[in-house]
């Protein structure tokens, strides 16, 4: 049940009902769920000790993870060039020819892993 009474109603926020725990808005005036009547003043303070605990973890997982998927997929995508490039001239001074190998795979888990982390970092 939604309220419309008092000047203006401020944005609704979610909450936990205090008895049954399932999310409502700061503008009920009782759970949907389990009817329970809701103070506002309550409803307001649960709202922003949720809001609050919503920061916290934004917070924590924009930790730097963009950059350091950037790093690892760098680190990935240079090893397999170096190894294609190392075999490969191994190969080409060999008398009788030789077999090289493209770490074709490290090069492209690499690039997609680097790619990932600059789009998270731009992103941020």
């Amino acid at each position: 049940m939604m309220t419309g009474s008092g000047p203006a109603l401020s944005k609704p926020r979610v909450f936990q009902c205090p008895k049954c725990g399932e999310y409502i808005n700061t503008n009920m005036t009782e759970c949907r769920f389990c009817h329970a009547p809701i103070n506002a003043q309550e409803a307001q303070a649960a709202a922003a000790q949720l809001d609050k605990a919503n920061k916290v973890e934004e917070a924590r997982t924009s930790d730097g993870s963009g950059m350091r998927n950037m790093v690892v997929g760098g680190l990935w995508c240079v090893g397999g060039i170096v190894v294609t490039a190392a075999t490969y001239s191994a190969a080409a001074s060999s008398p009788t020819g030789g077999r090289y190998f493209v770490a074709w795979g490290a090069i492209v888990f690499g690039a997609i892993q680097f790619f990932k982390g600059l789009l998270q970092v731009m992103s941020e």
